[in-house]
């Protein structure tokens, strides 16, 4: 990767408003940059063998040779029994939670994430999830999990570093320890431990609101040139990153929540040739006032009222509708700089051949 210019302090400030905040000063890594293949992990289940389950209030505990314990919650009807995980805990490192879980005479096939409340042990670094645990819980149902609530999930596990899926998940894949959906053309969810360098693959078009959430051990992110849209609160909290390599010469959708002070004052760079598409400043379009229509003429007017009237409304009738073009042209010129308002707060922009 050669470096070709660093924007001048001028140019910065075209960029848009910027905090106060001083730039974090840490040495930036400098590494040739790097895509990933857009290929499904090809996760084969291995679950640990069961040795015990015992009861512990309204849930049941497993406790498993490696040493992971997973508490659920274990329901019967006329026609299925099934396992919801509730917690995630023990002494590995290594969790897989399993197809299935057997207590007493019967099997539970293990179809549920329910983490939100009891959460994942911070002692556990890797998760493999076997394809049976598709569903979340709403209104007492079993329904398809959402891109929110896996995300929402996952962010329990304040240590993981990576999420494996087992092959043939419903709805998702894991690439690299990440999560995307089964298409791979959203970024849904990078676990909370992940480290060092995070390249996101390169069919991904979205990256969804809170994908790197509280990533605080990521120090260099490469979003390849296809991605379109970075969501609200996708790179927050990510107190160590000092790069983000952004591969697209056109600038992606990103609100000002995109991305948080931390990645604001580390380094973005870009390709040669890109930063006029990257410049975004609020426009300075004064919100227009509209027209005050006239009163109709009372019971008693006279003509030349009726006629002062009419004359008024063709005139209020015109400036309407040039109070609509200003508006339509103050709420376009607005509403793109408020989709691309994350670039305009980086500090510290370079272009560079990749």
């Amino acid at each position: 990767m050669k470096k070709i210019a660093l924007l001048p302090v001028a140019a910065l400030l075209m960029l848009g408003a910027c905090s106060n905040d001083e730039p974090v000063v840490r040495p930036v890594p400098n590494d040739p940059v790097q895509t990933v293949q857009s290929v499904a992990d090809q996760i084969t289940l291995n679950a640990p063998a069961l040795e015990n389950v015992a009861e512990e209030g309204t849930y049941f505990r497993a406790s498993y040779a490696n040493g992971q314990e997973i508490v659920y919650a274990l329901a019967a009807t006329s026609t299925s029994r099934t396992a919801t995980v509730k917690k995630i805990q023990g002494t590995s490192a290594d969790v897989v939670i399993p197809a299935s879980v057997e207590y007493g005479d019967y099997t539970y096939t293990v179809n549920c994430l329910d983490l939100m409340v009891e959460g994942i042990s911070d002692n556990v670094t890797s998760l493999t999830i076997s394809k049976t645990a598709r569903y979340m819980v709403e209104n007492s149902s079993y329904v398809s999990m959402s891109n929110e609530y896996f995300r929402a999930q996952m962010e329990r596990g304040n240590k993981v570093e990576k999420i494996e899926l087992e092959d043939g998940f419903p709805r998702f894949c894991s690439i690299n320890g990440a999560v995307y959906s089964a298409d791979m053309l959203t970024l849904v969810c990078v676990p909370r431990g992940y480290k060092g360098t995070m390249t996101i693959a390169e069919a991904t078009q979205h990256i969804d609101p809170r994908a790197l959430y509280y990533c605080s051990q990521i120090d260099v992110l490469t979003i390849p040139a296809g991605v379109l849209e970075i969501g609200d609160e996708a790179v927050v909290f990510n107190d160590n990153l000092l790069l983000i390599n952004c591969l697209a010469t056109t600038a992606p959708t990103a609100v000002a929540g995109s991305f948080g002070t931390y990645a604001h004052n580390g380094v973005l760079r870009i390709p040669t040739g890109a930063e006029e598409a990257y410049k975004f400043v609020k426009p300075e379009i004064e919100l227009p006032i509209e027209p005050v229509e006239p009163e109709l003429p009372g019971d008693d007017a006279t003509d030349e009222e009726w006629e002062a009237y009419d004359q008024a409304y063709a005139e209020w009738d015109v400036a309407m509708g040039e109070y609509y073009e200003k508006m339509e042209e103050y709420t376009t010129a607005n509403d793109y700089y408020d989709s691309h308002a994350g670039w305009a707060l980086f500090k510290n922009v370079e272009a560079v051949i990749f």
